[in-house]
């Protein structure tokens, strides 16, 4: 989370419903900055924090480092309410070491998702959603090999689990608009890590 104080209070209760309509025991990791006004509110609720980096890879490392802690597999979502908790089911019924939640049409607002998808190419339709679920054994194997901190963090982990022999599905999920807030994502700052990505991907 960063700066999420419109959506924390609806993400939490809708995530908390649906995690025990689907699981008996779970933890909630949170990767959060010490100064945001957001961590009072997290608080609240029966969730792990743990300090967040500033950019969403190192973030999304932190958490997911934090999650091999515990056992069962890990499911990732951002927390502005585009990625719907409701929605999880479809990801825990899937097959596949890695399940991404795949955006439908409405992916074609989001130029840059739709860009990178297309260049990136590959067995899948969307590397850049965050909703995720994976196996632990991937997440043991391809985290420590991650070179990418921002949004490039997100299709770097599949090409990277994709080349280890690990199965990626996809199924479908809707992608409405975040409730609150605003994007904090700076695609220009992103841009060089994307070029790397690209290169990585089709020179090795």
């Amino acid at each position: 989370m960063l700066h999420e104080e419109e959506n924390v209070g609806p993400f939490m209760e809708r995530l908390l419903d649906s995690l025990a309509k689907n699981a008996v025991e779970w933890k909630v990791i949170t990767p959060i900055m010490k100064n945001d006004p957001t961590i009072e509110l997290v608080k609240s609720y029966p969730v792990v924090i743990v300090d967040r980096p500033l950019h969403l890879g190192s973030a999304f490392a932190a958490g997911m480092s934090r999650a091999l802690e515990y056992p069962g597999p890990i499911i990732t979502m951002v927390s502005d309410l585009s990625n719907v908790p409701e929605e999880m089911d479809l990801l825990i019924n899937a097959s596949g070491d890695i399940v991404i939640g795949a955006r439908g049409p409405e992916i074609a607002r989001r130029f840059l998702s739709k860009v990178v998808n297309g260049i990136l190419r590959g067995p899948c339709s969307d590397y850049t959603n965050a909703y995720r679920l994976y196996d632990r054994r991937v997440v043991e194997t391809v985290l420590p090999k991650m070179r990418s901190k921002g949004f490039a963090f997100l299709p770097e982990f599949i090409f990277r689990a994709l080349k280890a022999g690990f199965n990626v599905s996809e199924v479908r999920v809707t992608h409405p608009p975040r409730v609150g807030g605003y994007s904090k994502l700076h695609y220009r700052a992103n841009l060089h890590e994307y070029l790397r990505l690209v290169a990585w991907r089709y020179l090795g």
